[in-house]
């Protein structure tokens, strides 16, 4: 298989502005003069007439075919986050998102354009029983936000199942050249929080960054969740943390597409049962070109994708960093994806991968392929496992999966009831086209160089 030489994605953005001398502190009121409905372009340069795009979308102007351009830095609070991105315990004026998203009576979205012009808008701070929460609530089909940060912000949930993102919550139109050094709190972890938005669906958001702190249920570093919407070249290198799905792009991903992304930052899942990934937690959708570079650590956790669902596809991927599942014990682990129903191809796995559990398969590629498919893939890391299920060099656990085209030549160890230099246990599954030349140290009730345990399975030219 030819090796894939991965560049660091390098996102362009339009310079941004960091001259606050002539930016003053919002006063807490809506300025509307600057509006005039004859008009279709408009300059805004004070936290007044920024907020007061709030009382003009509440009352049903879209701003449809109308053009926002930021001529100024914004400041809304001062000081609302410490250097470790805890928020500080002092009076803050709290901001109320553009828009209304999932309300029977009235749904108020933004769908004009919004251009930043490569200023920040520092001191967003959002505690709100609203379901939609960030800078807006709701940008409709047709939106567009662009050329924006934030920085020194905080957003926190108080109600369940609230979407979170610090430039949307809910996101149908396009974010481009948007960043976020803020942090987001789900302090109930029942909600869908990104850095840039909370739920992405059939939106688009391109060429955004992420450096704050993400917590949540469904938690990712650019957006929670992804359904039906698209994901391109976006990276992010804050820490993420969650208890359901998370990862490093994308917590849940539906029928969607993440593209030419990376991880820089540590994702973590808390708790027994999650999915966590270094581009995406659960995965039902296109993840192509992508990478990982730091530690993953989850129940069922991979470089990639944590779970990669039946409709999932994973292509041209590298993981480059440290895979595990903690000390808690856990489901599947492996070097791209944890548990894989679906398909991936033309990746590979150049880290150690480790799990710790009696009930946990562990593999180079994936962790666990059931009725998945594994094909054109590599592993050239160790893979091992203490007292674990099953260890293989490129899945642990495949009982009725296909691999085909794969290699290992990683070190296998540890201790397993079945390892294998391909595959550990694989009763009814194929494996055909695949070798392994990575030294198998492990101790196994079932150990072979291609596949510990095959009974009733097909292994065909391997070696």
């Amino acid at each position: 298989m030819k090796r894939i030489v991965f560049i660091l994605l390098i996102v362009l953005f339009m310079p941004f502005s960091h001259l606050w001398a002539d930016s003053k502190r919002w006063n807490g009121t809506m300025d509307i003069s600057w509006y005039d409905e004859t008009k279709d372009s408009f300059e805004i340069s004070s936290a007044e007439a920024l907020a007061g795009l709030i009382d003009l979308v509440d009352a049903g102007n879209d701003f449809r075919n109308k053009t926002i351009v930021l001529i100024d830095n914004i400041i809304l609070n001062e000081n609302v986050l410490d250097e470790n991105g805890v928020l500080n315990s002092h009076n803050l004026k709290s901001w109320t998102p553009i828009g209304v998203w999932y309300n029977e009576d009235k749904n108020r979205f933004f769908a004009g354009t919004f251009n930043g012009n490569g200023h920040i808008i520092k001191g967003l701070y959002i505690i709100s029983e609203k379901i939609s929460l960030g800078l807006f609530a709701y940008i409709g089909q047709g939106g567009i936000v662009k050329n924006l940060g934030i920085e020194d912000s905080y957003c926190s949930s108080i109600e369940g199942n609230q979407v979170m993102g610090m430039i949307c919550g809910y996101n149908e139109g396009v974010i481009q050249h948007c960043y976020n050094r803020g942090t987001i709190v789900d302090d109930i972890a029942k909600c869908s929080v990104g850095s840039i938005c909370g739920l992405n669906e059939n939106g688009t958001i391109e060429n955004c960054y992420n450096e704050g702190l993400i917590t949540g249920n469904i938690a990712g570093g650019i957006c929670g969740g992804n359904a039906l919407g698209t994901v391109y070249q976006c990276n992010n290198t804050g820490k993420v943390v969650g208890n359901c799905f998370i990862g490093g792009i994308c917590g849940d991903l539906y029928e969607g597409v993440i593209r030419l992304c990376n991880n820089a930052a540590e994702i973590v899942g808390i708790g027994e049962y999650n999915n966590v990934g270094g581009i995406c937690g659960n995965g039902n959708g296109l993840i192509r070109d992508c990478y990982n570079v730091n530690v993953i650590t989850g129940s069922t956790a991979g470089g990639i994708c944590g779970m990669n669902g039946i409709i999932g596809c994973i292509e041209n991927c590298e993981n480059q960093g440290f895979i595990n599942n903690g000390q808690n014990g856990g489901n599947d682990i492996g070097g791209i994806c944890g548990c894989n129903r679906g398909t991936i191809t033309y990746s590979q796995n150049v880290n150690v991968v480790r799990a710790i559990g009696e009930y946990v398969s562990v593999g180079g590629i994936c962790g666990c392929n059931i009725g998945g498919i594994i094909k054109n893939c590599y592993n050239e890391e160790e893979v091992s496992g203490i007292e674990v299920s099953s260890i293989g060099g490129i899945c642990g656990y495949s009982p009725d999966g296909m691999i085909s085209n794969c290699y290992n030549v990683g070190i296998l160890s540890g201790t397993a009831h079945d390892l294998g230099g391909v595959c550990g246990y694989s009763p009814n599954g194929t494996i055909s086209n695949c070798y392994n030349v990575g030294t198998l140290n492990g101790t196994a009730r079932d150990l072979g160089g291609v596949c510990g345990y095959s009974p009733n399975g097909t292994i065909s030219n391997c070696y």
